[in-house]
């Protein structure tokens, strides 16, 4: 499982759970959880967070599928089918529109 701190606002981080969510924290709250994304089907490893200008998440799963993700709004924007196995690993790039992941 993973974690990756909001680039925007540091004291906001997502973490990847086997309960198949994905959880949005605050480190000034008491330890609750901000937010939950559920969707996937198995458990979620990793999450990353878009460098540019939009509030998305990107999510990996033991489901073989990649999920785009409005945090703001806690919509799937898209579901990428492309992996044959556990995804592993997710990253967009820090400057490009591109997201990388490994499987």
């Amino acid at each position: 499982m993973a974690l990756a701190f909001n680039p925007k606002d540091l004291t906001k981080f997502a973490s990847a759970s086997m309960d198949k969510t994905i959880k949005l924290w605050n480190l000034t709250t008491d330890g609750k959880a901000n937010l939950t994304l559920s969707g996937h089907k198995a458990s979620v490893n990793t999450v990353d967070f878009y460098k540019g200008d939009r509030p998305h998440l990107a999510s990996g799963s033991d489901d073989k599928t990649i999920k785009i993700w409005d945090y703001q709004t806690k919509q799937c924007l898209a579901t990428i089918e492309s992996h044959i196995a556990t995804v592993t690993c997710v990253f967009f790039h820090p400057e490009l529109p591109i997201l990388f992941s490994t499987s």
